[in-house]
C-alpha cells in the first residue's frame, strides 16, 4: 500500500514446507544421530519501506510459527514445552541497489544490511547449555545479503538471481541459545510469462550452526533444496473505472 511516492506499507504471509526446513541428520547431546523430518512453516511480516533513490529503508515485524515434525526423532519436538520453535523479532535495514552495469547485461547489484532485535526466552532444558548463552532477554544480531540480477533475455523476460547471505538468519524464541550462525547462497532463474504470473527456479544451499541443547557445540547442519516457484501478482493500481 503506497503513501506518496517515497513510503510504503504491506503484509507478507509466507507458507512454505522448505522454509526454513527442519535440519538433515544431526548429533545430539548423546551423541548419537537424530532425523528430524520435514516442516511446514508459516512466516507473517509487518513491514513499512521508503524508497530513496537507489536506496531502500525497510523495518518491519516478523514472526514464524513452525509446524514441526510431529513423531519424529527432532529434538524440538522432544517434550512439551522443551523448546519453541516460534520466532520473533523486529528489524531495521538499508539495501543499496546500483545503477545498470553494462557487464552484467543492465542488471543490477543490491548490498543489504539489516539489524535486529528478538526477545529470548530460555526454557528450562535437560542437558548441556550452550557456553554462548547469557540468559539475556533481548538480542541484537545482524544478517547481510549481496544480491546480483542478471537479464539473460529480455524479450521473453528470462532473469537470473545469485544471492549470498550471512548473520543470524534463524531465530529460536525459546531455545537455550536464541539464533543459528547460517550462510546461505541462492540462485533462482526466473521466466515472467505475464504481468500476472511468473514462474522461477531456485536453488537453496545452506549451512547452519546450530548452538546449544539439545546439540552438540558446535554442529553444523547442511540443507539443500531445489523448488520451482509460481509467482501470482495482482496490481490494483493497473485496474480502470468505466
Amino acid at each position: 500500500m503506497p503513501f506518496g511516492r517515497i513510503f510504503s506499507a504491506s503484509f507478507d504471509r509466507t507458507t512454505e514446507g522448505t522454509l526454513n526446513s527442519a535440519a538433515s541428520r544431526v548429533t545430539n547431546a548423546q551423541n548419537k544421530y537424530i532425523y528430524p523430518a520435514p516442516t511446514r512453516d508459516v512466516v507473517l511480516t509487518y513491514r513499512a519501506d521508503a524508497q530513496l533513490k537507489r536506496f531502500l529503508i525497510e523495518t518491519g515485524f516478523s514472526f514464524r510459527h513452525r509446524e514441526c515434525c510431529p513423531g519424529s526423532g527432532d529434538p524440538k519436538k522432544a517434550g512439551p514445552n522443551k523448546t519453541s520453535t516460534e520466532h520473533h523479532y523486529v528489524y531495521l535495514g538499508a539495501s543499496y541497489t546500483t545503477p545498470p552495469l553494462a557487464w552484467l547485461n543492465r542488471g543490477s547489484i543490491t548490498f543489504n544490511e539489516t539489524g535486529q532485535a528478538a526477545r529470548h526466552n530460555p526454557a528450562a532444558l535437560a542437558g548441556p547449555v550452550s557456553p554462548l548463552d547469557t540468559g539475556k532477554k533481548i538480542w541484537y544480531t545482524d544478517n547481510h545479503f549481496v544480491f546480483i540480477l542478471i537479464p539473460i533475455n529480455r524479450k521473453y523476460g528470462l532473469t537470473a538471481g545469485l544471492r549470498d547471505s550471512w548473520g543470524a538468519l534463524n531465530w529460536y524464541e525459546n531455545a537455550p541459545f536464541p539464533y543459528t550462525y547460517a550462510a546461505k547462497y541462492e540462485g533462482t532463474m526466473t521466466k515472467k510469462v505475464n504481468d500476472f504470473l511468473s514462474l522461477t527456479a531456485r536453488y537453496t544451499d545452506q549451512r547452519t550452526n546450530r548452538q546449544g541443547a539439545p546439540y552438540v557445540y558446535p554442529n553444523v547442519v547442511h540443507i539443500a533444496d531445489l523448488s520451482v516457484l509460481a509467482d501470482f501478482h495482482l496490481d490494483f493500481n493497473s485496474f480502470r473505472s468505466h
